[in-house]
């Protein structure tokens, strides 16, 4: 991946856009790597001409023990309400601070503490959101965001094994946690979602089935021995165009 991105990279490349993991196959892009590259490029431009890393995080953001400000990104994008629980349209932009000077606002703020709350809309702030994303953050930080990783992965790895023994079943996602996160997308054989009904058809892509694993399931929420039913009703999904079973180790559908 960075290999490619060194040799996409020309002298009028301005920014670079990478979703930090992917939503359609659950592989986590290696920011590092690809930052790396992009310092590379811009050694020896002008500031003028400098190439910004931008990151979509809302798949990797409190599901990934890793500190976004850290990864070399110039500007980190995500909502919060996925694996950081908090309220629905919340989200953050974060611009490390010598990258702001090649923002313009494109609107008029009630904000201008800082450069980058500066970027955000006007109008009234809905205040029941502003107070519970701290809660939010509190509450992770409570748990620790290794032990919450570790626990994502954890969950993950059981997703994973326990599809691997699905006959018609194929996994879109590594197996390999380094490469993955909390989400396990994977394809049914002979089943597609257009054909199905209910929670199956709901979902964004009409060619895969996707599981996320946030930390709260218990064990037994994903073990084999307690999932016989739903293992049985994915295997039939193969059989049946209207089936609507969803397996309960997927946690829930989302978006």
């Amino acid at each position: 991946m960075a290999s490619r991105l060194r040799a996409d990279i020309t002298p009028a490349t301005r920014a670079v856009g990478v979703t930090w993991v992917q939503s359609t196959t659950g592989v986590r892009t290696p920011l590092r790597e690809l930052a790396a590259v992009v310092a590379e490029a811009n050694r020896g431009r002008a500031e003028q001409d400098r190439c910004l890393l931008i990151v979509d995080g809302v798949h990797g953001l409190a599901a990934v023990d890793e500190d976004p400000a850290r990864t070399g990104a110039d500007v980190f994008v995500s909502g919060t309400h996925k694996w950081l629980f908090g309220p629905r349209g919340t989200g953050i932009i974060w611009v490390k601070p010598d990258a702001i000077q090649h923002f313009v606002p494109t609107v008029p703020s009630f904000d201008w503490r800082t450069p980058t709350s500066n970027l955000g809309p006007g109008g009234f702030v809905a205040y029941e959101h502003l107070f519970a994303l701290p809660a939010a953050v509190d509450f992770q930080q409570q748990l620790e965001r290794a032990r919450v990783a570790a626990r994502i992965a954890e969950l993950s790895t059981q997703v994973k094994e326990g599809l691997a023994t699905i006959s018609g079943v194929t996994q879109r996602t590594p197996r390999d946690p380094a490469v993955s996160a909390g989400i396990v997308c994977f394809v049914v054989d002979g089943c597609c979602a257009r054909a199905s009904r209910g929670t199956l058809a709901r979902q964004a892509d009409p060619d895969h089935r996707r599981a996320v694993c946030p930390a709260v399931p218990a064990d037994r929420d994903i073990d084999p021995e307690h999932t016989r039913g739903d293992r049985q009703g994915l295997a039939s999904a193969r059989r049946s165009p209207v089936s609507t079973t969803w397996p309960r180790a997927a946690g829930r559908p989302s978006g």
